[in-house]
């Protein structure tokens, strides 16, 4: 705790004392930088009177179309992995694998270690690429496959460089699903209303939020019950729906405002 402590306070001291925000010079460069962006489509951009009037306008704006609904929720359940090795995964892998505690941890910390190793290297690629979608729909398969093979070892005693590596494939495959997913859906979200980021973004926190209130003790019903691995198999359902979503997703056309959200053209 001392440990952790010392660290977290190190690292907030440099944010505490040097954030800042954008100067109003290069907010206003931004400002026309995306009128004119919206000039070249062929698009006015928004008046202020056809901007959200208050929260609950832009709500209704954001969820009266299946774009984020079809974004947020696929995703928010394929976090079932995700919330699992956070909260509870050296208790699994003592559970299920028969690790000591110490081990246990060591399995862990290594699905963190590939998770924050491939959150950088992937967004960097994706980035690179300007592919969103593609990249994530092959994580998630590729991930699919992954539990597919993992669940069934569960309750046996897997070799420690055969774990070693199945974990840590498991975080990085987590972050090929989950940075082209943030990235993907910010610009989604650009292309309804650049006004809805935040309410977007909002909308995804609460699912979030609300998916991790239900699913932890229906994930220690389901472990104490059936053991870690049927737990597993909601993930990977979880994952699986997910890559469903997206590649359906695909087949939409871009989302655009409507006439009576930007007025005529």
């Amino acid at each position: 705790m001392w440990i952790m402590g010392f660290i977290a306070t190190a690292m907030y001291v440099p944010i505490f004392l040097w954030l800042k925000d954008l100067s109003p010079e290069l907010r206003l460069k931004i400002f026309q930088s995306e009128i004119a962006a919206l000039e070249v489509a062929g698009r006015r951009h928004p008046t202020a009177a056809e901007l959200p009037l208050n929260t609950r306008h832009a709500f209704v704006m954001l969820l009266g179309r299946i774009e984020p609904w079809l974004m947020v929720m696929p995703f928010t359940i394929s976090l079932s992995l995700y919330i699992a090795i956070q909260a509870f995964g050296p208790l699994m892998f003592t559970g299920s694998f028969h690790y000591t505690p110490a081990d246990a941890a060591r399995m862990n910390s290594y699905f963190w270690l590939g998770n924050m190793g491939a959150l950088i290297v992937i967004g960097i690629v994706s980035d690179r690429l300007q592919s969103r979608r593609p990249i994530s729909i092959v994580g998630a398969a590729l991930l699919s496959l992954l539990l597919a093979w993992w669940i069934p070892t569960f309750g046996g005693v897997l070799p420690r460089h055969v774990m070693i590596v199945a974990a840590t494939l498991l975080g990085c495959l987590f972050a090929v699903v989950a940075v082209p997913w943030a990235a993907q859906y910010s610009e989604t979200l650009e292309d309804v209303s650049p006004a809805l980021q935040a309410t977007g973004w909002a909308f995804y926190g609460l699912m979030a939020r609300a998916w991790i209130a239900i699913s932890a003790p229906l994930m220690l019903a389901i472990a104490a019950r059936f053991g870690w691995a049927a737990w597993m198999k909601v993930s990977l359902a979880g994952m699986v729906l997910y890559a469903l979503a997206m590649i359906f997703a695909s087949c939409l056309p871009a989302p655009t405002l409507a006439p009576a959200e930007i007025g005529p053209s």
